[in-house]
């Protein structure tokens, strides 16, 4: 099927992007967008921490911890002393130990001043107000003006995953003695793990797990696989799912290998071809993913966006969900969220909850920042999970919502029903007992402003509704 997909992609272009274009406009009204946080400047990075915050990189060499509820920003580190910027260099991409509520170490990767410009990868520990301690994981990657990667994502077997571009030295792909135009497999000390590929071999670099990239920018594992977006040079932007040992092409195959004398290096090359390319006549500047795979009951949860990667594009602006087959080795549909109405796009994350969150990169110096508020991070809902004046639901209704005084809760159960309300950091506010088919209305007056987790549960059935809090 994949095939099949990317031969009608390849023939009819111009009609697909009328088509997807089309759509997108209807689609996008499906969805609410808010403004999370503003005022930021060149978002690389998002990732939802575990202690319920957003953790944002900026390009100049900030790490911003935020409230996704309030928009407050706290700075936990800033390094734009030691951080090389300028057209694509600077703080890149970030990781959160898969222990971080125990050991506080988050991973980040940023360019540097050396023997021309250095690519490396430091560890630092949150003490609970900011970053400290650094400690070098990895150096000494070749970086330049562009082609720096640098994505990084753990791993279900504890290990740290890095990208890295090939520095605009196209050769250094195919080269095993470099660490560019990789992807990267170590301990999370930094040492390297005694079953990738050449380890012991000390001729090549051991840290190697794939090789033959060009620009990989988006890295994020799901259910075991590892799926990475990578910049063509200009068509043929690829989704790819990453291989131990496995050849991605470049710079010899550009996307599918589909041209004469790239079929015959792919038979005796041990290419993999890409899941996706983004297209054989243009390119859309692919970077950050993300994969949705939320809880069915989750608050927020976007059903139609389940089992599907979430993928930003910086020079077309686009929000993608590419839908997959339920073993996830397969694209069954492609839709536009966001249709370059935020300009620039690199980083997007989905929280637990259901929620989508998305950085522009409007700063970077290639997009058109609005000074008032600069780069922001937009969380997107669903309009059906959230703000409409009655919602009715098969155990209970909610009315008025949004709410400005009171909240009429009526069960529509032949059971007793147990009513909880959460602020959407999972904090409980109140609990109610409700009887059979009865009402009661809650007070709201006193209850700070913004949205509610409402959960009911009766007869062995649990429902979830969203409810908005206005004063």
């Amino acid at each position: 099927m994949r095939k099949a997909i990317s031969t009608t992609l390849l023939g009819i272009i111009t009609s697909l992007f009328l088509l997807v274009y089309s759509s997108t406009e209807t689609k996008a009204q499906e969805y609410n967008y808010r403004d999370a946080a503003t005022g930021l400047n060149t978002i690389w990075e998002i990732i939802w921490g575990p202690d319920n915050y957003l953790w944002v990189t900026e390009r100049p060499g900030r790490v911003q911890r935020v409230n996704p509820e309030t928009g407050e920003m706290k700075q936990v580190l800033d390094i734009t002393s030691d951080v090389i910027t300028g057209s694509e260099r600077g703080l890149m991409g970030m990781a959160l130990s898969p222990t971080f509520s125990d050991d506080g170490y988050a991973y980040l990767s940023y360019t540097y001043q050396g023997n021309g410009t250095i690519v490396k990868i430091v560890r630092y520990k949150y003490n609970g107000t900011e970053l400290i301690e650094p400690a070098i994981i990895l150096d000494n990657i070749m970086g330049a003006g562009n082609h720096d990667g640098c994505r990084l994502a753990f791993g279900p077997d504890g290990m740290l995953y890095i990208t890295t571009g090939d520095a605009q030295n196209t050769s250094l792909a195919q080269t095993l003695t470099s660490l560019n135009g990789k992807v990267l497999r170590i301990n999370p000390d930094g040492s390297i793990p005694d079953d990738n590929p050449y380890y012991g071999n000390k001729s090549l670099k051991n840290e190697i797990w794939s090789f033959g990239h060009r620009n990989p920018q988006g890295l994020v594992f799901h259910n075991g696989i590892l799926y990475s977006s990578e910049h063509g040079p200009n068509t043929n932007d690829e989704l790819n799912i990453i291989e131990k040992d496995r050849n991605y092409g470049w710079p010899d195959v550009e996307g599918m290998c589909n041209e004469p004398l790239e079929i015959k290096y792919c038979e005796t090359n041990n290419i993999k071809e890409p899941l996706a390319i983004y297209y054989q006549s243009s390119t859309l500047a692919v970077a950050g993913i993300a994969f949705y795979d939320v809880s069915d009951d989750a608050p927020y949860v976007i059903p139609e966006f389940q089992n599907s990667i979430l993928m930003t594009t910086l020079r077309t602006g686009i929000l993608m969900q590419i839908e997959l087959s339920e073993e996830g080795m397969e694209v069954i549909e492609e839709n536009n969220i966001i249709n370059n109405s935020y300009g620039r796009l690199r980083a997007v994350c989905v929280s637990p909850d259901g929620r989508v969150f998305f950085g522009t990169s409007n700063r970077d110096g290639r997009g058109q920042p609005d000074f008032l508020d600069s780069d922001r991070i937009v969380e997107i809902t669903s309009v059906k999970s959230s703000i409409e004046n009655k919602d009715k639901g098969s155990l209970f209704e909610v009315f008025p919502n949004p709410s400005f005084g009171s909240l009429n809760i009526k069960s529509t159960s032949n059971s007793i029903s147990k009513v909880s309300i959460f602020d959407m950091l999972g904090n409980k506010m109140t609990e109610i007992a409700l009887d059979p088919n009865s009402s009661h209305y809650l007070q709201t007056s006193d209850i700070v402003s913004g949205n509610y987790h409402l959960r009911i549960e009766s007869g062995g059935q649990i429902e979830n509704k969203i409810v908005n809090i206005i004063h």
